[in-house]
């Protein structure tokens, strides 16, 4: 009957002492995982292309010379985990730029026909939004509540100007709308979301965006003759940063 009693009793203790190994998620004392953190890649340029000629004498016919568009550079998204002991940091890339393509005349003579010389508009560059991770709860205890949640900050944005239109030279005779230059595109820069926890809300910062220029004209020479509607600057853009929001305090 002792024996029985001893068994039984070393059964329950061994019972006892492993129940938090199986039941490890729900007691607080084990939960010290962090969420990770992230961080997209920048971006390239996607600029369009540019034409240039230099030479002794310069004759552009009707339409000639239409420099190329900018394109899209876009970083991705960065989302940060969530975890016990703080939500993981996310911080978007950064992108390149996506400016139009530009138009250069260089000689003693330059004669411009209908149209000619249109520089490319600018394209979009846009940074990615950024989301910290958030703290998860751990237990009721407040002790183990002190996770903060992760910090965001979205990517700077490049720049998407439009592409200019450059003459020079000794002669210069612009014919009825030539010189187009290229009108301003889009920067933007991503969304900052702070993460949430009971130690605090992680903090956000948006990017800075680049510039969304319209192009500009540009006619040097002893003599210069502007036909009519000819040399049209392109007009701006948009430039608009994200939004940031601090994460919340539970």
């Amino acid at each position: 009957m002792r024996t029985s009693f001893l068994v039984a009793s070393v059964l329950a203790t061994t019972f006892v002492a492993g129940a938090p190994l199986d039941t490890r998620g729900n007691s607080p004392s084990f939960n010290f995982a962090k969420g990770g953190n992230a961080q997209s890649g920048n971006s390239g340029n996607a600029d369009g292309g540019s034409v240039y000629n230099a030479g002794g004498f310069i004759w552009n016919q009707p339409f000639a010379n239409k420099a190329g568009k900018g394109g899209l550079t876009q970083s991705g998204t960065a989302q940060g985990g969530s975890g016990a002991a703080g939500g993981g940091s996310a911080v978007s890339g950064k992108t390149g730029n996506a400016d139009g393509g530009d138009v250069g005349n260089f000689g003693a003579v330059i004669v411009n026909g209908y149209k000619s010389n249109q520089a490319g508009n600018g394209g979009t560059a846009q940074s990615g939004n950024a989301y910290g991770g958030n703290a998860w709860k751990r237990g009721n205890t407040p002790s183990f509540n002190l996770a903060k949640g992760g910090n965001a900050q979205s990517g700077n944005s490049g720049n998407a100007d439009g592409g200019n239109v450059v003459n020079a030279g000794g002669f210069i005779w612009n014919q009825p709308f030539a010189n187009k230059a290229g009108k301003g595109g889009l920067t933007q820069s991503g969304t900052a979301q702070g993460g949430s926890g009971a130690g605090g809300g992680g903090s956000a910062v948006s990017g800075k965006t680049g510039n969304a220029d319209g192009g500009s004209i540009g006619n040097f020479g002893g003599v210069v003759v502007n036909g009519y509607k000819s040399n049209q600057a392109g007009n701006g853009g948009t430039a608009q940063s994200g939004n940031a929001y601090g994460g919340n305090a539970w």
